[in-house]
């Protein structure tokens, strides 16, 4: 559906940077919840990496641990949104703000979440709701704008 005219395996290959950042930050911000669940999306490597284990983080992990997974995980992401923004240019006009909207959505949750640090594994992190709401009057304003012109 926004997808351009041309060009499409570059957009593919956006759209799939877009996406795997998105769930690397949705199993961030989820892990308290994944934990009393079960699971984790974390990978183990990733929290060997740290000293952790998945029976440690279910337990009492190290706070610094912790801290140290959630650093290494939101570079990854922080990496894959700044790919993302390539998108923004790759589908056409009417669709920009939106699309734009999107990224810079993931870029506040991610923000969160860091800030949460180690509480991560404890609680998730806290809603960046007025950024959020401010970013997609942005977006409504650029689409009314671009609908406006002649």
């Amino acid at each position: 559906m926004l997808a351009p005219p041309a060009g499409f395996d570059a957009y593919r290959a956006a759209c799939h940077t877009f996406i795997e950042a998105a769930q690397r930050l949705d199993f961030l911000e989820d892990m308290a919840e994944d934990l009393a669940d079960g699971r984790l999306g974390v990978t183990e490597e990733a929290l060997a990496r740290h000293g952790l284990s998945r029976t440690a983080m279910e337990q009492d992990p190290a706070p610094g641990s912790v801290a140290a997974l959630v650093g290494d995980q939101a570079g990854l992401v922080r990496a894959g949104l700044a790919g993302a923004r390539e998108l923004v240019d790759l589908v056409p006009e009417p669709n920009r703000p939106m699309v734009r909207a999107l990224v810079t959505l993931q870029g506040h949750r991610l923000r969160s979440a860091e800030r949460a640090g180690a509480t991560l594994a404890r609680r998730p992190a806290p809603r960046p709701l007025g950024s959020a709401l401010l970013t997609l009057l942005r977006a409504y304003a650029g689409t009314f704008r671009h609908r406006a012109r002649p």
